[in-house]
């Protein structure tokens, strides 16, 4: 599985990820044409409060300005993802299994960092051979 198919497996198995409620990651293209990574900080009517890393700039924006990129995929994503993986499975002794052994593998995660695309790529080849199928 490439670390795209575990971001997207990470989407299906918590969508919340996805939503468009604060904290929500979003590309949004200016007049111009010009495109920047920002995030929803509020909701005012139908329109969006967004704003970028770099300054206290704020817009407002309708759906049709962004594309939703979705919230950071940190390590309480990922083990929602195993455990939501693990429940419609329907099999309780392999979760109980995962979490005695297979889980320890966890320990590699870069808290300093809790985000998935910060992660090594040993941790993100390990994460997603526990959510393939």
């Amino acid at each position: 599985m490439t670390h795209e198919e575990t971001i997207k497996r990470i989407q299906e198995l918590v969508p919340s990820v996805m939503a468009l409620e604060f904290g929500c990651e979003v590309m949004y293209e200016w007049e111009n044409g010009e495109k920047s990574k920002m995030v929803v900080v509020g909701k005012i009517g139908e329109d969006f409060i967004l704003t970028d890393y770099q300054s206290s700039f704020c817009d407002d924006a309708n759906e049709t300005n962004f594309e939703i990129l979705g919230k950071p995929i940190t390590l309480a994503v990922v083990l929602r993802a195993i455990n939501q993986k693990y429940i419609e499975s329907n099999d309780v002794w392999f979760v109980y299994d995962l979490r005695q052994t297979q889980l320890s593998g966890m320990e590699r995660w870069n808290l300093h960092k809790d985000n998935f695309n910060d992660q090594s790529e040993e941790t993100k080849t390990f994460i997603g051979g526990l959510l393939g199928n």
